[in-house]
């Protein structure tokens, strides 16, 4: 098939010959209505020709537009399949990689964390002063070990990552994680406490009793990117 810069080319030079030609035609007109013996049959011989010259250079401008159209459609509908097929291998490969990481025990490594920053600005719109993963602390004998705490100027988030998250994981996290934070870590308790619960991916049965109780659930949405799926259906 012809390319599109050819076509173009050819349309370009189509053009010049057709000023080219109008110009001469008309000026033969000009100068046969200008003289005293015109020769009418000449005239109307010239304008004929002329109008051939006129329709034949619109139907190669109809062609060209026609064609142009039909290949624009070619490669969007080629483009529409390649982006498809790209988005299901990069669904395919954040589902092997979320497993791989479900399995050595890594996914808040691996998953959680560097998604931590990007997902937490975009949606809370705020910047993070701090970032801090598998902390440990003890206090008046309490002791106990939280996944990713951030810090912004005014709020401090607390992530809870489960590999698999189960009502009994909900129940904890906000009955008894929630109160150690604020107790072991009293030095956040001027700003707002953000609950987050993390895994892999939400059950919808699952992610409706997270946000019954008013708890952010951040998970992979389709195997796409991780985000929070409940963000507009939480008050704090």
């Amino acid at each position: 098939m012809e390319k599109v810069e050819e076509k173009v080319n050819r349309l370009e030079t189509a053009f010049e010959e057709f000023t080219r030609t109008v110009g001469l035609e008309f000026n033969k007109v000009y100068n046969a209505i200008m003289l005293s013996h015109m020769n009418y049959e000449k005239i109307s011989q010239d304008i004929v020709q002329l109008g051939n010259r006129i329709e034949s250079t619109r139907e190669l401008l109809d062609n060209f537009i026609k064609e142009s159209e039909k290949q624009r459609q070619e490669d969007r509908q080629k483009f529409n399949e390649f982006k498809d097929e790209m988005r299901e291998e990069h669904r395919k490969m954040n589902r092997q990689w979320g497993e791989l990481a479900n399995k050595m025990g890594t996914i808040v490594e691996d998953i959680i964390y560097p998604a931590t920053r990007p997902v937490l600005e975009k949606y809370f719109n705020c910047e993070l002063e701090t970032t801090m993963m598998n902390i440990t602390r003890k206090k008046d004998g309490i002791k106990d070990e939280f996944d990713v705490i951030a810090v912004s100027a005014d709020k401090v988030f607390l992530i809870e990552v489960k590999s698999t998250m189960r009502q009994q994981y909900v129940d904890d996290f906000k009955n008894k994680k929630l109160e150690r934070f604020r107790f072991l870590f009293s030095e956040y308790n001027d700003k707002t406490l953000v609950p987050i619960l993390a895994t892999l991916r939400y059950e919808d049965s699952m992610l409706a009793y997270v946000t019954k109780n008013n708890i952010y659930a951040m998970a992979y949405r389709e195997w796409d990117y991780m985000d929070i799926l409940n963000f507009d259906k939480i008050m704090i």
